[in-house]
């Protein structure tokens, strides 16, 4: 089947100025770069909820160094959502490091270095830091995999980011028109029940990414029975 070269941006502003009924900015209550806004705003909301989807879009795997006495790390430029944070072995092998935010144990600092470095990490600002930090420095002996921010689109030949579903991007193209419909209305009538049910939507969807920021596994501790002395 052949390409459908219609999911550039340029392409997206024809189709949602049919919705508006205008079909040039010349003539048009909205100009491009407002169009443009509004239709990135949408993009970026939908992106967040395939996100949460926990079906691995948008997901970037990199490595990076470890440092010898450094138990600090950045996130990666563009981080949005951790999924995964492994140690690499010297033969390639991959070691889930496990999240701990040792609320009651003693900060362990007496490790081993090499293959028999195990730290645990917890989030820590714009990072996370490993305890107890390595003793050893190893280029790329640690990969992660997270969920990375898609680019706006600017430019009229700029498209949608692969792992977003083409066969529903005219649900971008009607949200992208009632929003400019939205706005006009606002503008016009100067009521705020629309921009407070936009904030509205926006901050449902803000609440389920925090609580979701990061992938953790609940572990169950089979239950025990009272000990009957005999």
């Amino acid at each position: 089947m052949p390409a459908q070269l219609t999911n550039t941006l340029s392409q997206y502003i024809i189709r949602i100025r049919r919705y508006l009924g205008e079909s040039t900015a010349s003539i048009s209550h909205w100009d491009d770069d407002f169009v443009k806004q509004v239709f990135n705003t949408s993009y970026r909301k939908r992106c967040g909820d395939l996100i949460m989807a926990h079906e691995g879009f948008f997901t970037i795997i990199g490595t990076r160094d470890l440092v010898a006495d450094q138990g600090r790390y950045a996130w990666p430029t563009g981080f949005s959502r951790l999924l995964k944070l492994e140690l690499v072995r010297s033969d390639g092998r991959r070691v889930p490091v496990q999240r701990d935010e040792r609320h009651f144990a003693i900060a362990d600092i007496a490790n081993v270095g090499g293959d028999q470095y195990i730290p645990t990490y917890r989030p820590v600002g714009s990072g996370f830091v490993f305890e107890p930090p390595p003793t050893e420095s190893v280029t790329n002996g640690i990969q992660l995999e997270w969920n990375g921010v898609p680019e706006e689109l600017t430019a009229d030949g700029d498209a949608l980011h692969s792992d977003f579903p083409i066969l529903y991007d005219e649900l971008l193209v009607l949200d992208t028109a009632v929003s400019l419909f939205d706005a006009e209305g606002m503008q016009e009538s100067g009521q705020m029940r629309t921009l407070l049910r936009l904030r509205q939507e926006w901050e449902q969807q803000w609440e389920q990414f925090i609580q979701n920021r990061m992938i953790s596994i609940q572990k169950v501790v089979p239950f025990i029975t009272h000990f009957n002395d005999a």
